[in-house]
């Protein structure tokens, strides 16, 4: 977990801040913009911002809170607030960008190297990653 200071800002700097971010990521191209991202944030940070939009991913192709959880090495209640901002319509912005991003790329070669990443079974009947995906992309 990122560490956040006690110390509490003055009134309308956090909001500040947040527009600047906001502005920051908006502008140059995208390598200067994962450039810096990747100087700025820690590999936990980085880690941490990658397992939330891959939950992201995983909810759009169908897989359950306990798929997502075992998969991704995450409590159940960080997952079941994803599920239930998603189904909401919280995450429409990132979603879009998600599905963009893997239409781009190419969602089978992003799940097959994760396939290389994680080799944990999953359910009761130790269903393997490449099931677990299969079974999602069929459905």
């Amino acid at each position: 977990m990122t560490h956040i200071s006690k110390r509490k800002l003055k009134s309308g700097i956090g909001a500040k801040l947040d527009r600047n971010l906001s502005a920051f990521l908006s502008y140059g191209n995208s390598s200067r913009r994962a450039a810096v991202l990747k100087e700025f944030l820690t590999t936990t940070e980085r880690i941490m911002l990658g397992k939330r939009l891959f939950i992201l991913v995983l909810l759009k192709r169908g897989a359950s809170v306990y798929e997502i959880e075992k998969l991704l090495g995450i409590s159940p209640s960080t997952v079941a607030r994803f599920n239930l901002k998603f189904e909401q319509g919280s995450f429409a912005g990132a979603s879009k960008s998600v599905e963009t991003l893997f239409l781009q790329k190419g969602l089978g070669k992003i799940l097959r190297d994760l396939e290389t990443l994680f080799s944990i079974p999953f359910k009761a009947r130790k269903m393997s990653f490449r099931q677990l995906i299969s079974e999602i992309e069929n459905s």
